[in-house]
């Protein structure tokens, strides 16, 4: 007789069997799946990676839960480096849940970065959690419009805003690597700048998804630069005699440690040393010896030519001659640079400058934000770029083009003591209300329903006051056609109610600067810079009827109206200060600020300067006469002596500064 307990255990045994078999059938097309959308485990031979790729899936929920309750107690605790890499490992089991990545990024950039004491330090914490999110959550889910906004949201808030108190020091060490990777942007038009940048975009570049960052400095797979690309270039003779002849002054398109923008530390200051000649990359050499004006007008000073090979790199890096292969090289490594080790696409860049029709500067922290909002959207939502509104990305999109119009034009200087710490300042820029403008409207439109109205717009708070301070800002730069043409604008379509409504424009702006809390620290900085930058530039122009309204309007209803309600840490520096920074630039180098003005015009400025500030000319004349200036007039045939001359009681500032630096113990 049949034992009923072996029949029922002779069943299960046939079911599990058939059960096995059938999910051995499945397999390949699972596989297949997996494949298509990426939900895979990348497995490096020896690594703790081989071991999670291998865990069954029950079994890695439960690692998964234990890894990271120790992830949060060693948090805690104040462990925070063993805490990361608890929450690293606890991601890696669970790769394709986009949420882990997020917490674990947000934990490091918002959480334990403010529990540190230096700049540096905080800095750290928040670079790898923008690092993480890029090189390693996004890789394994594509798709997830999520990790692409949380990088935006880390630019544009953590390191574009003021939020954290360090975040000049985020602004200034990303400052420093995209000028040391793609220079400043053209002066001149919007068109100038996308079109500076046209070459980078246009460059060799295979952007098979399997290929990138996977030559990331420190992994030893390829390199930086696709050999197959590179070839495709090397296959012009010019390039080619182009890389030979930077080979034998020792310049490489990239370093023994697989970097692009500058040899390994260690191994020039061993050379240096040694005086042996020391190697360069082609960024690191022409970041150093070129003349163009996207490297040379950042540096604090010229660049000495020392030796023989010193020498040879100037010559190719400046020889007309080779102009072309320099700028195709160039173009290349910046092109695989920023989609090897930054994760981005140049053509996606160019095509937001193109879309917005704005010269981003990548210098700055808002383009970058606007990048990754975007190129998540459509990544993760197949959106082209022409369909990509503020709805779409959650307004950061929105929040970076406003950012811009106050602080899109940035001059930078080098600063040789601390390369990370560069002297920025961040200006208006005119440029980018157009942009800004449109980009409200597509946004508005995109998410109104049928029947509603612009009045009844979520977005008309926010668009509106964006409006009034466009308002306001053209009328301080004298654009009065564009501000009335602004305010009418505002009148038509939101109706707004008030008696300012029915007001002239200028008694408008004068009653909007006026009101209780109407302009914070920002706005009036902003508004006081092209308030002293248009009188600066009317009086070289001779026009001094303008110099006097804007001068005066900028000193009491903008400055003196701030400084009444600020409280003392967000005060404004001193009025002379601000007239001073602004004449100053605007005589040596007027194009940083958007401005054209010749020598002669330059000349007169600088001739009325003691009519503003009393001896100002004097304060000013020895940074002048070091600066790029004397070049600039020898060059186009004017005597620098004659257009400049010294100003009366020159003596006697110097002989203040000498004692000065004596009481200070400063022996120079």
């Amino acid at each position: 007789m049949l034992n009923p307990l072996r029949v029922r255990q002779g069943i299960w045994i046939l079911v599990t069997v058939a059960l096995l078999a059938a999910a051995g059938g499945m397999q390949r097309g699972l596989s297949h799946i997996a494949r298509q959308n990426q939900l895979f485990i990348e497995a490096d031979a020896g690594s703790e990676k081989s071991l999670v790729a291998m865990m069954p899936g029950g079994l890695r929920a439960i690692a998964f839960s234990y890894v990271w309750q120790r992830s949060q107690a060693q948090h805690e605790a104040g462990r925070h480096y063993d805490a990361r890499e608890m929450a690293t490992l606890a991601c890696r089991l669970m790769p394709n849940f986009p949420g882990v990545w997020s917490f674990h990024a947000w934990n490091m950039t918002w959480n334990i970065s403010v529990t540190t004491h230096t700049p540096e330090e905080r800095w750290h914490w928040v670079r790898q959690g923008l690092e993480l999110l890029r090189d390693e959550a996004i890789p394994r889910n594509r798709k997830s419009l999520l990790l692409y906004k949380e990088i935006g949201w880390i630019f544009f808030s953590k390191m574009g805003e003021s939020l954290d108190d360090e975040s000049p020091y985020y602004k200034a060490v990303w400052a420093s690597e995209m000028q040391r990777l793609l220079g400043s942007p053209a002066y001149g038009t919007t068109d100038d700048v996308i079109d500076a940048f046209r070459p980078v975009a246009a460059a060799p570049l295979d952007k098979t998804l399997s290929r990138q960052g996977r030559n990331r400095p420190g992994r030893v797979i390829k390199e930086i630069i696709q050999p197959d690309q590179l070839d495709i270039l090397l296959a012009d003779p010019a390039i080619a005699d182009y890389v030979a002849a930077l080979e034998a002054v020792k310049v490489t398109l990239v370093a023994a440690d697989g970097n692009t923008i500058a040899p390994p530390k260690a191994m020039l200051a061993e050379l240096e040393d040694a005086g042996k000649p020391v190697p360069y990359t082609l960024l690191s050499a022409y970041n150093r010896f070129s003349d163009d004006p996207d490297v040379r007008d950042v540096r604090a000073y010229p660049t000495p030519i020392e030796t023989d090979q010193e020498q040879a790199i100037y010559d190719l890096m400046n020889d007309p001659a080779t102009q072309a292969p320099r700028e195709a090289l160039l173009a290349l490594v910046r092109a695989h640079t920023l989609w090897n080790v930054y994760r981005m696409d140049p053509s996606w860049m160019l095509g937001l400058m193109e879309k917005y029709h704005a010269p981003l500067d990548w210098r700055l922290i808002e383009p970058h934000g606007l990048y990754w909002i975007t190129y998540g959207a459509h990544v993760s939502e197949d959106l082209a770029l022409d369909s990509v509104t503020a709805v779409t990305t959650d307004r950061v999109a929105l929040f970076c083009l406003r950012a811009l119009t106050w602080r899109g034009r940035l001059t930078y200087r080098d600063n040789p003591a601390d390369p990370n710490r560069p002297h920025l300042r961040y200006l208006f820029d005119f440029r980018y209300i157009e942009p800004t403008r449109i980009e409200y409207l597509e946004t508005i439109e995109a998410e109104m329903g049928p029947d509603e109205s612009w009045e009844r717009s979520k977005f008309r708070a926010g668009h509106e006051n964006y409006l009034i301070d466009v308002v306001t800002m053209y009328f301080t730069a004298n654009r009065l056609a564009e501000a009335q043409e602004v305010l009418d604008w505002i009148k038509t379509t939101y109706k707004p109610f008030g008696p300012q409504w029915m007001m002239s424009l200028e008694d408008f702006v004068v009653y909007t600067l006026t009101q209780d809390q109407a302009i914070n620290y920002d706005a009036a900085s902003m508004l006081s810079q092209v308030a002293v930058q248009t009188a600066l530039e009317a009086l070289a122009k001779g026009d001094e009827a303008t110099f006097e309204a804007k001068y005066e309007f900028g000193l009491r209803s903008i400055y003196m109206n701030y400084q009444k309600i600020a409280q003392d840490l967000n005060r404004l520096a001193p009025w002379p200060n601000i007239v001073a920074d602004l004449a100053m630039e605007m005589i040596i180098m007027p194009q940083n600020r958007g401005v054209q003005l010749d020598l002669e015009e330059r000349a007169y400025l600088f001739s009325q300067l003691d009519s503003i500030i009393p001896d100002f000319r004097a304060q000013i004349y020895d940074v002048l006469f070091l600066s790029p200036l004397p070049e600039e007039c020898r060059a186009a045939g004017v005597e620098f002596e004659a257009a400049f001359p010294e100003p009366p009681g020159l003596d006697e500032v110097r002989e203040s500064r000498r004692e000065a630096r004596e009481r200070a113990g400063v022996n120079r």
